[in-house]
């Protein structure tokens, strides 16, 4: 049994991650890397407004590589995003808010 768990694990470990998203408002794409800027939740609404979010699912969402942090920088640019704030868990993995200034 800990030999199967063990086997999982590793399986897991090459599975990678993946990122989706979904906006909520139409706006021009940015080429990335367009700088987008990862920061906490709070104190965006006056300047910012919410466009969409962006889920990343991985195998361990408390770990997020700089590979992951350029995967989701790719699809804020796509949605014309500024900065990105942690939003709460997803099904396997952490959904962003998505924020564009005004």
């Amino acid at each position: 049994m800990r030999l199967a768990a063990v086997l999982l694990v590793a399986a897991c470990a090459a599975c990678g991650h993946r990122v989706s998203s979904s906006a909520t408002a139409k706006h021009p794409e940015k080429p990335a890397p367009c700088g987008i800027r990862f920061e906490k939740a709070g104190g965006q609404e006056p300047a910012y407004e919410s466009i969409g979010t962006v889920t990343l699912y991985t195998v361990d969402s408390d770990v997020v590589t700089d590979e992951m942090k350029r995967d989701l920088e790719r699809e804020a640019c796509k949605m014309g995003g500024d900065v990105l704030t942690i939003l709460g868990p997803a099904p396997h993995g952490v959904r962003y808010t998505v924020w564009r200034k005004k």
